[in-house]
C-alpha cells in the first residue's frame, strides 16, 4: 500500500481508498488489519454509517509516511522522466482502466482527475 490514496493523514473509509487504488475493498480488507496490527493505521466505524470502515494513520503510520517520502525522489530520478511526464502518463493509465471498466460495465469509475487525488 504505497499509494498515496492509502499514506494521507485524513481519515477516509475503506470503499474509497479502494476505489482510488481501483481494488475491492475485500483485497483491502486484510492487508489494512495487518497495517492496524502493527501501529500504522487505525480502523473504526463511521458513526453515521455503521457498514462503514473509516481508516486514519496513527502517529506512527504518519511518522513513515514521512520516513518514505524520500522514496519518491528516488524512483522518480530513477524513471528517467519528469514529474509531468509522469503525472501524464499516470492520468492516461487512468483513462485506459475507466474506458475498459466502462466497456466491461465492471468497477465504478470516479469522476474525480487523478491531479486531485
Amino acid at each position: 500500500m504505497g499509494s498515496a490514496a492509502a499514506s494521507r493523514p485524513d481519515a477516509q473509509t475503506v470503499g474509497s481508498v479502494a476505489q482510488q487504488l481501483a481494488l475491492e475493498s475485500s483485497t483491502l480488507t486484510p492487508l489494512l488489519k495487518r497495517r492496524e496490527a502493527a501501529g500504522l493505521v487505525r480502523r473504526t466505524r463511521n458513526p453515521v454509517n455503521e457498514r462503514q470502515v473509516v481508516i486514519a494513520l496513527t502517529k506512527e503510520g504518519d511518522a513513515l509516511r514521512f520516513r518514505a517520502g524520500c522514496l519518491g525522489d528516488t524512483l522518480l530520478e530513477a524513471s528517467g522522466q519528469t514529474p509531468a511526464a509522469l503525472a501524464k502518463l499516470n492520468g492516461e493509465i487512468n483513462e485506459l482502466r475507466n474506458a475498459v471498466y466502462r466497456h466491461i460495465g465492471g468497477w465504478a469509475v470516479s469522476e474525480t482527475p487523478a491531479e486531485a487525488d
